[in-house]
């Protein structure tokens, strides 16, 4: 599973947002802020990356900074491919340093969320750690940011820790329902990576109807096909030929769409004698 994709979520929600007025604000009148808003809104980001930070700049206390600064945040994502490393590094922090003196507000932890995916882009997961704990204080936020942490955790490796924070998170049935299968779905990819293939088949079937209603925002779920092979691929590994073919022709048409489609074929194609003994 790639982890880039599964991590991905974390940090791009929609790249669109309706203003919002606040009374009282400042950079309502401001003409960077009218010069930002049209090329975001044009999708041309490094453009509105500069206004942005003119806004910041001039209206550090202002009450719509957070809004101002949760665009900023998302261009950064966006042209993190064409910044230097060290300029992207240095407008998050003091990105960071303006959002801790802006007044609270329900946008503050998607930005925070943000910043903390760019850091993670950066490798920079100390940084992004510190985002997630601040998020984790919040009990809006703290199972998608304990969630975060578990996948920043599979990002530097540390299996043992995000299977503690997912196992945590897959037996608390207070929790979104999204939050929850998607822990479930994370424990059962470390399972097959440490060859627990009954582990695997237990968690993964039942998962396979389980209607997901997310994005990309949990789990690498763009693509079902993913629990289907890794399924498949666990009855193999057991030797159950006649459960996997059936597993990997079930992939094929429940998920006509799916990248694993030829993969699939090809297992069967290979192992079909196998399970007709």
């Amino acid at each position: 599973m790639n982890l880039s994709l599964v991590y991905i979520f974390l940090c791009v929600y929609v790249f669109s947002l309706s203003p919002f007025i606040y009374a009282g604000s400042s950079i309502e009148a401001d003409e960077n802020f009218k010069l930002a808003e049209e090329s975001y809104k044009l999708n041309d980001f490094a453009k509105a990356l500069k206004y942005y930070e003119n806004v910041i700049k001039t209206y550090p206390k202002d009450i719509k900074i957070t809004y101002v600064i949760k665009n900023y945040a998302k261009c950064l994502y966006s042209q993190r491919f064409k910044t230097r490393a060290d300029k992207l590094l240095d407008s998050l922090n003091k990105s960071i340093a303006v959002l801790n003196k802006a007044k609270e507000s329900d946008e503050k932890a998607e930005v925070r969320f943000l910043l903390a995916d760019s850091f993670i882009f950066l490798s920079k997961y100390k940084e992004a750690q510190e985002q997630y704990e601040i998020l984790m204080q919040n009990p809006v936020y703290k199972d998608m940011a304990l969630y975060s942490v578990g996948i920043l955790n599979l990002i530097v490796n540390d299996a043992n820790e995000a299977e503690r924070i997912f196992r945590q998170l897959s037996k608390d049935a207070k929790i979104n329902s999204d939050i929850l299968n998607s822990s479930k779905y994370q424990l059962a990819f470390i399972h097959f990576r440490q060859n627990k293939y009954d582990l695997v088949i237990d968690e993964l079937s039942k998962l396979k109807e389980v209607n997901f209603n997310m994005k990309e925002d949990y789990m690498d779920i763009a693509d079902r096909g993913n629990i289907y092979i890794t399924l498949g691929l666990s009855y193999l590994r057991l030797g159950k030929y006649k459960e996997a073919i059936k597993t990997f022709q079930e992939l094929i048409d429940k998920v006509p769409k799916s990248r694993f489609i030829s993969e699939a074929e090809e297992y069967i194609e290979k192992y079909k004698k196998l399970a007709e003994r």
